[in-house]
C-alpha cells in the first residue's frame, strides 16, 4: 500500500516518552548515541521541531516520568537509540514518504478521562507538520508530447535520495530555502528519457507554498566511439592527459565517461618512440543538432522513444549514420569511429 501510493508525508504515534525521532533510526555506520544522517537531515529536523514548537510543552524536552532530556523536543532517531526495521526508515529508504515518529504521552495507554488534554496538546502540532507538506517544489513529468510519466524518478543534485512520479506523472519533494538543480528520467525496455536540468530557488519554508516545476523528458540517445591517435613517448599510465582534448571533440555532446582503452593501445610498427594511444567516449548527443540530421534527411524534426522492438532497430540504424557522418572521421591528430563491441568480445 505504502508503495503503490506516492505519500509525502506521515506521523508515526508512539507513547513511553514527550519528544519526536526522526531517520535514521539505523544504517549500516549507525553508533547509537550519535547521529545517523540521511540526505534530508535538515528537512527532518524542521518538521520536528515544527511539532515539538507546537506542543503544550514539548518544545522543553522534559517530560514528567523520564529524567532523559532531548533538545527541543526532538532527537534523531539513533542518536536516542537504534531500531532495526523501523517504520519511519522503511517509509524514507523504499517510497516517497518523510516520517517522523512523534511519542505523546508518559503513559503507554493513557486513561480514558486524559484523551482530550492529549487531543488538545497536539492538535495544533498535527495540523502545521501535515501543512509543512506545502514546501519545496511540486509539478509533473511529461513527455515531449505531453503525457504524463508514471514512474518518473526527480532528483535534487546533491541529494541522495529521490522521488517517484504517480500515475498523473505529479511528484511532490520537500525542501528548505535554497537554490537546487532538478531532472527527471524514466526509464523502459525501449531507452531512457530525461529533462533538462533545472535550476532553481526555493524562497517558502514549509508550509508557505511549493514552488511548482513542471519537467518535460526527451530522448536522451547515447553513443560510445572510440577515439585513437600517435603519440611520440610516455606510457598510457599518464595518458588521462588528452582527456580534455579527447571532450573537445566531442564539444555539442554531454560526456558521460571517458578512460583509456587498453585493446587500441599499441606501439607503432617500424618506429619505437611512436604509439597509438586509444579511449573509449561516451556521451550523449544534444538534441537540436540530432533533430536537424534527422529532418535534413528523413523529414522527421523530433525523435522520440520508440515503442517496439521494430521502432528500437530503426532508431540505431538512423543514430548510428549520424554518428557515423557527423561524429566520425579524422579530427585533427585524432581518429573517430563508432565502438562495435562485438569485434573485442573475443
Amino acid at each position: 500500500w505504502i508503495l503503490d501510493n506516492p505519500f509525502v508525508l506521515s506521523i508515526s504515534f508512539h507513547d513511553g516518552r514527550v519528544m519526536i525521532n526522526y531517520p535514521w533510526d539505523d544504517s549500516p555506520a549507525a553508533v547509537e548515541g550519535e547521529k545517523a544522517i540521511c540526505p534530508d537531515d535538515d528537512v527532518f529536523s524542521e518538521m520536528s521541531a515544527l511539532y515539538a514548537e507546537n506542543h503544550a510543552f514539548m518544545w522543553t524536552g522534559k517530560c514528567l516520568c523520564h529524567s532523559e532530556t532531548f533538545n527541543k523536543g526532538i532527537s534523531n532517531g539513533a542518536e536516542w537509540y537504534v531500531v532495526d526495521n523501523g517504520m519511519q526508515d522503511y517509509n524514507y529508504l523504499f517510497s516517497n514518504c518523510m516520517e517522523i515518529t512523534a511519542e505523546l504521552s508518559c503513559w503507554k495507554r493513557p486513561i480514558q478521562s486524559h484523551l482530550q488534554v492529549e487531543w488538545e496538546n497536539n492538535l495544533d502540532s498535527m495540523l502545521i507538520v501535515l501543512e509543512s507538506v506545502h514546501g519545496g517544489i511540486k509539478g509533473k513529468v511529461v513527455d515531449q508530447d505531453g503525457n504524463p510519466l508514471n514512474g518518473a524518478v526527480v532528483e535534487v543534485v546533491g541529494k541522495e535520495k529521490n522521488v517517484t512520479t504517480s500515475k498523473r506523472g505529479e511528484f511532490w519533494r520537500m525542501l528548505l530555502p535554497g537554490s537546487y538543480s532538478v531532472k527527471a528520467t524514466h526509464k523502459n525496455l525501449f531507452g531512457v528519457i530525461e529533462s533538462d536540468l533545472i535550476d532553481m530557488s526555493v524562497i517558502n519554508s514549509l508550509g508557505q507554498g511549493a514552488l511548482e516545476v513542471n519537467l518535460t523528458a526527451r530522448i536522451q540517445y547515447q553513443e560510445t566511439f572510440i577515439v585513437t591517435g600517435v603519440k611520440n613517448g610516455g606510457c598510457k599510465y599518464f595518458d588521462n592527459q588528452y582527456f580534455d582534448e579527447i571532450k573537445s571533440l566531442f564539444h555539442d555532446c554531454r560526456i558521460c565517461d571517458i578512460k583509456i582503452f587498453d585493446q587500441e593501445c599499441k606501439y607503432v610498427h617500424n618506429d619505437a618512440d611512436s604509439r597509438q594511444v586509444a579511449f573509449l567516449v561516451t556521451v550523449i548527443f544534444a538534441p537540436l543538432p540530432m533533430f536537424n540530421f534527422f529532418d535534413d534527411r528523413w523529414g522527421e524534426n523530433i525523435i522520440r522513444r520508440p515503442t517496439s522492438e521494430f521502432e528500437m532497430k530503426k532508431l540505431k540504424r538512423r543514430a548510428t549514420m549520424y554518428s557515423e557522418e557527423v561524429w566520425c572521421g579524422r579530427k585533427d591528430d585524432w581518429v573517430v569511429r563508432v565502438f562495435l563491441e562485438y569485434l573485442y568480445l573475443m
